[in-house]
């Protein structure tokens, strides 16, 4: 993973809230004058990811995302034909059924594909 450059989400103000109860909140509030003009400036078809995290300080602050999936697929029937990979999984109790399906477990739950 490459480390991109921060950017920060320009008027927005978040703050979270910790209940007595251990419930919690997180309050977000927009500056319409900067917010605004981020969305338009940050948009990609029309959306604009913001992720809420946490600094070391314990603040909470709104970030750009700009995380894309992966659009190249693997070949079909090649998906799970890393014989490291099934080798891995075989050892620690996971069977695939055929080449192409997704590995499971046999547990007293049924098969779990993962």
């Amino acid at each position: 993973m490459a480390n991109q450059e921060v950017v920060f989400a320009d008027g927005l103000i978040c703050k979270e809230h910790v209940f007595k109860d251990g419930g919690i909140i997180t309050k977000l509030s927009f500056k319409l004058d900067e917010f605004i003009p981020f969305l338009e400036k940050n948009q990609d078809a029309g959306w604009c990811n913001i992720t809420v995290q946490k600094s070391k300080g314990g603040k909470l602050y709104g970030k750009l995302d700009t995380w894309k999936p992966n659009t190249q697929q693997a070949p079909q029937g090649q998906a799970n034909q890393n014989p490291q990979a099934q080798q891995a999984l075989q050892e620690n109790g996971y069977q695939a059924q055929d080449q192409n399906a997704p590995a499971t477990i046999d547990d007293d739950m049924g098969t779990i594909p993962f």
